[in-house]
C-alpha cells in the first residue's frame, strides 16, 4: 500500500462552499461559493431557479443555457443561481439593462400576489416585431409595459404591445412610438 503524495509547495484544494438552503448544492469556484452564500442570504433565489413561476429567470426559462434550463439536477440549479447572481448584480450597475431589470424585478416581487410571466410582443399592424418574456403582478403591469416599450423602440410605426396575445397596450393611431428612455438590452 503506498501513500499518496502531495508535492511538498502545492496546497491541498479548499473545501467546497456547501449551501445551507439545498443541502445538494456544492460550489468549488470563487465565484460559484459567491453566488451560492448569496442566495442563502436571499433564499427566494433558490425558490426562483427551482420554480416555474417566474417565466423570466425560473426554471424552464430561456435565460439560461439549453443544458440546465430544465434539469433539476445540482449543476443544473447551481449554474441557474449563478446566472441569476450575475444579473442582479449587473442590474445595479446597468439599471437600464432590460434582462438584468427583470431578474431584479423578479427578485422584488417573486412573493406578491399575483405574480407571474408572459410573453410582451410589440406589433405593428398584425406583425409582431419583438417578443420577451417578462414577470409582472397586476399592480406593476403598467411598470412593466413601459419598460418593455422603452426597449422595444426602433423608431418604426406601432400599433400595440400583447401579453401573451392579448393587447394591452395601444399606441395613438398613425403615429411613430413615442421614444421613452431608451432601456439596454
Amino acid at each position: 500500500m503506498t501513500k499518496r503524495m502531495i508535492h511538498p509547495y502545492m496546497a491541498p484544494p479548499p473545501p467546497p462552499v456547501k449551501s445551507r438552503v439545498m443541502r445538494f448544492i456544492a460550489a468549488w469556484t470563487p465565484e460559484n461559493a459567491r453566488a451560492v452564500r448569496w442566495a442563502d442570504r436571499n433564499s427566494v433565489a433558490w425558490e426562483i431557479v427551482t420554480t416555474e413561476r417566474s417565466r423570466a429567470v425560473g426554471l424552464g426559462a430561456p435565460e439560461y443555457d439549453e443544458m440546465v434550463r430544465l434539469s433539476t439536477d445540482s449543476e443544473a440549479v447551481l449554474a441557474r443561481v449563478v446566472r441569476l447572481h450575475g444579473l442582479v448584480l449587473e442590474a445595479r450597475q446597468r439599471p437600464n439593462s432590460l434582462y438584468a431589470w427583470r431578474a431584479a424585478f423578479a427578485m422584488a416581487h417573486f412573493h406578491d400576489p399575483g405574480f407571474t410571466g408572459g410573453l410582451f410582443a410589440q406589433c405593428a399592424g398584425r406583425k409582431e416585431r419583438f417578443h420577451l418574456l417578462l414577470d409582472y403582478t397586476p399592480q406593476t403591469l403598467v411598470e412593466v409595459i413601459t419598460r418593455f416599450a422603452a426597449w422595444t423602440y426602433h423608431g418604426s410605426p406601432v400599433t400595440h404591445i400583447t401579453l401573451n396575445g392579448a393587447t394591452v397596450y395601444e399606441y395613438p393611431s398613425h403615429r411613430t412610438a413615442v421614444r421613452p428612455k431608451r432601456a439596454e438590452g
